[in-house]
This record gives C-alpha cells, sequence and structure tokens, in this order.
C-alpha cells in the first residue's frame, strides 16, 4: 500500500458502473425506468420526512414524529444516495449542514459507538467525497476519523469499542470481531486520502493480531474476543457480531487493488471454513442450502441463521468474480434462495429475524414454533429490523 501519494483523482461526474448493464429491450427498459423512478419517490417521501421533524438528527422517530440526536448520521449516511440518485439540491442541502457539525462535540455522557460512527459517519462522509470531489467531506471525515481515534490507545492493539466524544474518554466494553473487523476500509481509505499513515497503521494492526489467534476451525472465528488473555470465545456466526469481519476481508483485497495477499488467503480460508463446517443442505422439504451458527466450546451446528448471514451470498457472488471461483457463486445463488424462501413462506411478506432449521445436530430445545407446517425450519426471533443487505444482493 503506498499511503506516501496522499492524492486520489476524483471525476465529480455522476457515479457510472461501465459493464454492469446488460442490453434490454424497450418494453424492459420502460419497466425498469418505472421502478426506478418508483424508488427514488420513496427516497424523497422519506428524505421529506426526515427534513420535516428531524433535519440535523441521528434518526426520526415517524410515530411520535420526534428524533434521536447526536450528529445527523441519517443525514451523512443518505450523501451516497442522494448523489446516486440525483438528488443534488437535497445532497447540497445536506451539504451545508454537514459543515457545521462539531465531531468533537455530542449529546452529554453518550457513549458512542466506534464502529457504528465508523461505517456511517466516516463511511459515508468519504464516498460523498469520493462521488462529489467536494473537499468538505474529506476534512469532516478526517475530523470525524480524528475523535474515534482515542479508541485505538489500548496496549493490547484491539481497540476500545465505545467513547465518551466530549471528554476524549474510551469506555470498556464486550468485544466481537464484527465491531473491531469492520474499521479497516474507511480507515485505511483515510491514510489513502491524506497519506498519515497512522489511521492505516492502528487499524491493520488489528487484522494482524485475528490472523495469528487461535481458531477452532481454519478461518472460523468465535465472535466475542478476550482482550486479557488475547483470545477467541463463544458460537462462531457469521451473523450478527461476525458477518462483517468477513465481508471486509475480501473488500480489503479490492481496495489495496489485490497487492495484500494476506486479506486475499485469509478470506479464502474463512469462505473454505464457513463452506465446509456451516453449510447444510436439506435433503427433504424444499431442500434448501443454508448456513447455521456454531455452538460456544463444542462447535457443533446449532441450526440457528439468522437474516444478517443474507450478506454472504453477496460477498461469495463478488469474490467468485474477483478471485475466479466459480464454485462460490453456485453456493451464493443456493443461499440467495434460501434467503428469499424467508420472505416468500411468511404471511406478511417479510422475512423473519432468525430461523432454526430443523433435525440437525443441537435443535432441541428450541422455543421456535412455525405457522406454516411444512417449512424446513421454524420462526426463532419475529422481528423485521429493516435489513436492506438482502435487498441489494438481490440486485
Amino acid at each position: 500500500m503506498d499511503l506516501n501519494n496522499g492524492s486520489y483523482s476524483v471525476s465529480g461526474e455522476r457515479w457510472n458502473f461501465p459493464g454492469a448493464r446488460l442490453p434490454v429491450s424497450k418494453k424492459r427498459e420502460d419497466v425498469l425506468n418505472e421502478r426506478r423512478e418508483a424508488v427514488k419517490n420513496s427516497m424523497k417521501h422519506a428524505w421529506e420526512g426526515y427534513k420535516s421533524y428531524a433535519f440535523g438528527k441521528d434518526e426520526l422517530t415517524p410515530v411520535r414524529k420526534g428524533w434521536n440526536n447526536k450528529w445527523g448520521v441519517t443525514l451523512i449516511d443518505s450523501l451516497d444516495t442522494l448523489y446516486i440518485m440525483d438528488m443534488i439540491d437535497e445532497f447540497h442541502e445536506a451539504k451545508e449542514y454537514i459543515s457545521t457539525i462539531d465531531f468533537n462535540k455530542t449529546t452529554p455522557k453518550h457513549k458512542t459507538s466506534l464502529f457504528e460512527s465508523v461505517i456511517r459517519v466516516l463511511g459515508g462522509l468519504l464516498s460523498a467525497y469520493e462521488l462529489s470531489g467536494e473537499k468538505i467531506f474529506l476534512e469532516k471525515a478526517k475530523e470525524a476519523g480524528d475523535s474515534l481515534f482515542p479508541c485505538f490507545d489500548h496496549p493490547s492493539g484491539i481497540p476500545y469499542t465505545f467513547i465518551d466524544i466530549n471528554t476524549k474518554t474510551p469506555v470498556e466494553r464486550k468485544v466481537n470481531i464484527a465491531e473491531i473487523g469492520t474499521l479497516q476500509l474507511e480507515y485505511h481509505k483515510l491514510s489513502q486520502l491524506t497519506g498519515e499513515k497512522e489511521y492505516y497503521a492502528k487499524t491493520q494492526k488489528i487484522i494482524d493480531i485475528l490472523e495469528n489467534m487461535k481458531t477452532p476451525f481454519p478461518g472460523l472465528y468465535p465472535i466475542f474476543v478476550d482482550k486479557k488473555k488475547m483470545k477467541l470465545n463463544g458460537p462462531v456466526s457469521i451473523g450478527g457480531m461476525g458477518d462483517s469481519f468477513y465481508e471486509y476481508l475480501l473488500k480489503l483485497y479490492l481496495l489495496h487493488d489485490k497487492s495484500e495477499d494476506q486479506y486475499r488467503n485469509m478470506y479464502i480460508k474463512s469462505v473454505e471454513g464457513i463452506s465446509n463446517k456451516m453449510v447444510f443442505k436439506r435433503k427433504v422439504g424444499y431442500n434448501l442450502t443454508f448456513t447455521s451458527d456454531l455452538e460456544s466450546g463444542t462447535y457443533k451446528p446449532t441450526g440457528k441463521m439468522g437474516h444478517l448471514d443474507c450478506f454472504f451470498p453477496g460477498v461469495l457472488a463478488l469474490g467468485s468474480k474477483e478471485l475466479d471461483r466459480p464454485n462460490d457463486l453456485k453456493l451464493a445463488e443456493e443461499l440467495m434462495e434460501t434467503c428469499y424462501d424467508f420472505y416468500k413462506r411468511m404471511p406478511t411478506g417479510l422475512s423473519p429475524e432468525g430461523v432454526i432449521f430443523k433435525n440437525i445436530y443441537s435443535n432441541k430445545g428450541s422455543s421456535g414454533k412455525s405457522d406454516l407446517k411444512n417449512l424446513d425450519y421454524a420462526v426463532k426471533l419475529k422481528g423485521y429490523y429493516l435489513r436492506p443487505g438482502y435487498f441489494l444482493i438481490n440486485f
């Protein structure tokens, strides 16, 4: 990685995806245009609601028409969407407000999540800069990244995961691999754009530490990190608290122009571990292929699959293309079919947050019950929590 050159070329033109579009008929193009317009209208509706009741705040609370406050995370997280959808007036409206945010201050006594702030605030600002070329976004990205940086002062090299921004005091809490393994893309990019190596060094050290930790199977990381003993513990999962760590391994390899074999090797080892130890196929019912968490300690499959696992087909598809792994695409298609099934077979048309597949190893003791007796799985967690990854992967 060359950090000595802090320059980065930005065209300033609308985002383009060369080669992404296949030829379509006039009739099909009309349908696609109608759908695009419907999506854009949905975005306009959401924007107007946010602008009316919560502009500049973290979140809109739609029922009481109120808001939760801190840094205007919704505003920042929406920047790239506004730009790509050509909602440029709204984009500049957001920019004007963001230029006034002080990322060194927040709500008194509020404990800020390093993970959530990096992926939404730092990531949103960097994306806005790379799309538009407007320097205010890079300046604010550096300000936000610096305000969170005391989290990396832990002597173990594993960061604190929360911080009181106002006092610059990190807060010790239980650590999972997604929290500490989903910081690198944003901070490495910040190093590339600013030429400041410390952002890269501190976050890269985490990857180096994780690479050398003992795991129950090659490439499969228990989700919790004991910073005192420098050991991993807990279940193995590609769902919540594990998911994005595996995603970032592949994307780091791509960010660094496929020049850093560490990320590639770790990614492939993890994909093969997941495929060998955590992927199962039902031989009755609907013949669904699914992923299963591994139980803490015994590392036997539990049959539990969460909605967040549905990011994995997208990563497999991307890795299949970029690393020339055709079998990964086949697995991606099978897993995506299962994720689709979660939506298709529910009376509401919405996927549950988690299911448990029947009749494999550690299935006994589940309190989950299915209203649809013919399903291969029982609903374990009934809520629906707006998981956009499923829709992005289908696209």
